[in-house]
């Protein structure tokens, strides 16, 4: 069970597993706290000052909340970076800890709730906004709505070309193919040129397609695996070219009869070829997964509190 989710059951606040965030409200000011990875919280809050134009300093709000490692202050939003705790338990007393002096901080320099947009201090709720999360007025909310649902209209409408998406996905993998030979070639087999490879041919069929739907996944799965055992083939030519002296293009064909006639060890060959193998479907599915996890979300539009 996540750090949020814990929190959220034992002090009475809302728990969202499609963030994961962590949302309510503290001394009268709404919070909304997110995992952004590795362990690291965030609590984000929007305000300003009541009684004086004044922007917030936060580096002021930093030096007097020990209990935060950063803290950034801009359009009415104040972000903040929770410290950690080298166990489960203190990780959570610093979270709690955190919003407690930070909403008391808030309280005492008279900083008061507002919506990030106009700076209205009455009837502002957060809101799920595509993948965003705002602090908004109702009224403020409908025009943001309206306009996603234009957004989505428009998007509908465009379709997803394929073909440029192929093209992307073949070049976003020679950057992956040049990972894993020079990585090779230097003597070594690293997990990183695998998702390197994975990652770079999903974001380029993204890009160049404009959309990315469950086609877009099955052609960049074949990409990432056809132009990773090229690359494989690629670096043993590489060495073989190296070694003794040979044309690449004289070698590149004839990796497998080498390896029949015992020029390359059979086992460092599918060693190699499965654990590139292994990180490149994780860096491409763990992408993926992202992707068609944000198209879900990205016109969704709701009030969470």
């Amino acid at each position: 069970m996540s750090i949020l989710k814990q929190i959220a059951q034992e002090n009475g606040y809302m728990f969202d597993s499609q963030g994961p965030i962590m949302y309510g409200q503290k001394n009268n000011y709404i919070f909304l706290a997110s995992e952004v990875g590795n362990g690291v919280i965030t609590l984000l809050f929007s305000v300003k000052n009541d009684s004086a134009v004044q922007s917030l300093d936060a580096k002021v709000v930093k030096k007097e909340n020990p209990t935060i490692t950063h803290a950034s202050f801009k359009n009415h939003k104040l972000t903040v970076t929770v410290k950690g705790g080298l166990t489960k338990s203190k990780r959570k007393a610093k979270v709690l800890e955190a919003l407690e002096s930070v909403t008391a901080y808030l309280s005492t320099h008279s900083y008061v709730q507002v919506c990030e947009m106009t700076g209205e201090t009455k009837d502002v709720h957060l809101y799920q906004i595509g993948n965003q999360y705002s602090f908004l007025t109702t009224e403020a909310f409908g025009k943001v709505s309206r306009e996603m649902d234009r957004s989505e209209q428009e998007s509908f409408q465009a379709s997803e070309n394929v073909f440029l998406g192929f093209i992307g996905a073949v070049l976003g993998s020679l950057i992956g193919v040049a990972a894993i030979v020079f990585v090779g070639q230097l003597g070594y087999i690293s997990y990183i040129s695998g998702l390197v490879m994975g990652v770079c041919v999903v974001k380029g069929y993204e890009l160049l397609a404009k959309r990315f739907s469950t086609k877009g996944a099955i052609i960049s799965i074949i990409v990432s695996l056809v132009m990773t055992f090229f690359a494989n083939q690629l670096d043993w030519a590489v060495s073989f070219q190296r070694y003794y002296g040979l044309s690449i293009f004289d070698t590149l064909p004839y990796i497998h009869e080498f390896l029949a006639e015992g020029y390359i060890d059979s086992y460092t060959y599918y060693f190699n070829l499965a654990f590139v193998f292994i990180f490149n479907a994780i860096g491409a599915a763990v992408t993926i997964n992202s992707l068609l996890k944000l198209n879900r979300t990205k016109f969704e539009v709701r009030k969470l509190f």
